[in-house]
């Protein structure tokens, strides 16, 4: 199985770092020396189980440097096909699809998988993957990191997160193939699959493999969201169900979205002039056009309703 692949040349320079970032030699050092000043709390989450997932936005400075680092370095790189999210070309409905006529889904989620990557984990991505210079590699480490961690919200954190196990996972995925299991990741969701619900006795082989990977970069399963599903119950991939063969919305969603549409079409007389209101049909078309990559005759009906009660300028 092939490995994620960098397809420029090392960069053995810091002169040469910053000519292709297009910035001075001397900026980009103090820009990296002072990275940390740049972030600041975007917006915290509280997850279901109590605990916050922070999301930090970067000013401007670091952050075109950081979207340079993207568009220069990252945009390279060449990926696998078990590999999705953040990477041009792949969705979640993709990652869903592979998994579409499976009878066996084993579902995991790593634990706090941004705040427990480390400078030292960043580093050895910059260093041993892209196998440029130390200096090189201390350089963007500090570009790319806040408070010794790869920080959530950052334009590099995606691309670096899924470089995370870039030396190890594709020896994972070989070892699950040849037990008859298909492996993706949506970037800290592990999806892995069979089509046989025979191979419930190797689920060992599953667990001992992506959780020792996660070991050996110090980041840990949260067992709570670990999943087992079988074809004679709801499976499903990113909310997506898979049951019948291609990715499909739950009803319950469904109900919702055909909500939404209802909800514009009540509001439509006495609020049809209101920026309330165009917001609300703005939500509800975005709502229907996702439908339509499930649905197309659903979601048609529903939009056709829409046009119905366009808000009025």
């Amino acid at each position: 199985m092939d490995k994620p692949q960098y397809q420029k040349k090392p960069i053995a320079h810091i002169d040469s770092l910053a000519k292709l970032l297009s910035v001075d030699t001397n900026k980009l050092v103090n820009l990296a020396d002072q990275a940390d000043s740049f972030y600041y709390l975007s917006e915290r989450i509280e997850k279901p189980d109590g605990s916050f997932r922070d999301v930090y936005g970067v000013r401007d400075e670091l952050k075109i440097l950081q979207q340079q680092i993207v568009n220069k370095i990252y945009s390279n790189v060449r990926f696998p096909n078990y590999l999705y999210g953040s990477i041009k070309g792949t969705n979640h409905i993709m990652d869903a699809y592979v998994h579409a006529h499976a009878q066996l889904l084993v579902k995991m989620d790593i634990s706090n998988f941004f705040p427990t990557l480390t400078s030292k984990n960043i580093f050895n991505i910059w260093k041993r993957f892209f196998n440029f210079s130390e200096p090189v590699a201390k350089i963007l480490t500090k570009l790319t990191t806040f408070n010794n961690f790869l920080p959530q919200g950052a334009p590099t954190s995606p691309g670096l997160a899924n470089l995370a196990f870039w030396d190890i996972e594709s020896a994972i995925v070989d070892r699950l193939q040849r037990n008859g299991f298909t492996y993706t990741r949506f970037v800290d969701d592990v999806t892995v699959s069979s089509k046989s619900r025979t191979e419930m006795h190797k689920l060992n082989t599953i667990f001992k493999s992506v959780f020792g990977m996660f070991r050996s970069k110090g980041v840990k399963a949260n067992r709570k969201k670990t999943n087992i599903s079988t074809s004679g119950y709801r499976m499903a991939v990113h909310n997506l169900n898979i049951n019948s063969g291609t990715p499909t919305i739950s009803t319950k969603k469904r109900s919702q979205i055909r909500s939404a549409v209802r909800g514009c079409e009540k509001s439509y007389q006495d609020q049809k002039q209101s920026e309330d209101y165009k917001k609300l049909w703005e939500s509800a078309i975005g709502r229907v056009n996702y439908l339509s990559q499930f649905h197309p005759t659903q979601a048609q009906a529903l939009h056709k309703r829409l046009q119905a009660v366009l808000p009025v300028s």
